[in-house]
C-alpha cells in the first residue's frame, strides 16, 4: 500500500500564539495534504492529539465527543472533522500523547544535540538545574496523559501504514487512539526518568529530587489535567494482526537501560 504518515506539527511555544500559525500548520496545510491523498488513491495516517479533550474525565475512546480546553486541541479538532469530510480519502486520525524518546547517555539528552526528546529533556535538565541551585523542581500531580516511547510509535505508523486495504478500512480508519496503555502524570514522567538516567547522574554527584505541584492551582483550570486515551481498540489490532505494541513506558524506565 501507498500511504503518506504526517508527523508535522507547530512547535509548542508557538501552539497558542499566534493562532494563525497553528490554524495554518495544524488545519489547511493538512486539508491540501487530505485532497492530494484522495485524488490519487493515496491513504493518510494523520496525528493528531489527546488535548482535543478538556481532561475532565480521562480514559477517553475514539468516539467520546471532543471538548478542548486549548486553541491547539481545537484547531485539531478543526483537522480532523475536515479530513473526516473529504470524499474518497482512506484516512486513520492517530491521536497520541506525550512522546518520549530515550538517549542512551545524560550527554545525549543534556547536550547539543537537535534530535533529542523535548519531553525528557525538559524534566531532567530542569530537575537537574534546580538541584544546582538548591531548590527542587516540582512537577504536576493532577496531568495526566498516555505517556508513549517514540521509537514504538514510528514502528507502528510503519505497520499501520502497511496493512492491506481491507484491514486498513475496517480496523484503522477514522480515529484511532495511538498511545501506550498508562495513564501516569508529569511527577511520574519525571521520577521515572531521574530513576532512568540515575546512575550517570550519581557519577556526576548531582541526582536531584523532584516535588509535587498541582496544574489545578498554578493554571486555575485552563490547562487539561487527565487526558488519558483508552487502548482497546490500538490492542485489538495487536492481537488480530500482530502488529507492534505499544509499551507502557513507567516499566520501561524503572528497568533503566543498565545490564
Amino acid at each position: 500500500a501507498t500511504a503518506v504518515i504526517n508527523c508535522a506539527v507547530c512547535k509548542h511555544d508557538v501552539a497558542q500564539d499566534p493562532a494563525e500559525v497553528t490554524d495554518f500548520i495544524a488545519t489547511r496545510t493538512v486539508q491540501v495534504i487530505g485532497r492530494a491523498c484522495a485524488e490519487r488513491g493515496v491513504r493518510l495516517l494523520q496525528m493528531s492529539t489527546d488535548v482535543v479533550f478538556d481532561g475532565a474525565s480521562g480514559a477517553y475512546a475514539e468516539d467520546a465527543p471532543t471538548s478542548p480546553l486549548l486553541h491547539y486541541g481545537a484547531a485539531k479538532v478543526a483537522m480532523e472533522t475536515g479530513l473526516l469530510a473529504i470524499e474518497g480519502l482512506d484516512v486513520s486520525l492517530l491521536r497520541t500523547s506525550l512522546i518520549l524518546t530515550l538517549e542512551p547517555s545524560l550527554d545525549a539528552l543534556l547536550g547539543a544535540n537537535p534530535r533529542r526528546s523535548k519531553c525528557a529533556h525538559f524534566c531532567v535538565s530542569r530537575s537537574v538545574a534546580a538541584s544546582q541551585e538548591g531548590k527542587q523542581a516540582d512537577f504536576f500531580s493532577d496531568e495526566i496523559r498516555s505517556v508513549t516511547l517514540g521509537s514504538d510509535l514510528a514502528a507502528a505508523l510503519v505497520a499501520l501504514a502497511c496493512l492491506p486495504e481491507d484491514a486498513f478500512r475496517e480496523a484503522a480508519a477514522g480515529v484511532l487512539n495511538l498511545v501506550a496503555s498508562n495513564a501516569i502524570s508529569r511527577l511520574d514522567l519525571a521520577n521515572g526518568l531521574l530513576e532512568y538516567y540515575g546512575p550517570q547522574l550519581d557519577a556526576k554527584g548531582e541526582r536531584p529530587t523532584v516535588g509535587s505541584s498541582l496544574s489545578r492551582e498554578v493554571f486555575g483550570g485552563k490547562r487539561p489535567l487527565d487526558c488519558s486515551l483508552a487502548t482497546e481498540r490500538y490492542e485489538g489490532l495487536v492481537a488480530k494482526y500482530g502488529i507492534p505494541p505499544l509499551r507502557p513506558v513507567l516499566p520501561v524506565l524503572l528497568a533503566g537501560p543498565w545490564p
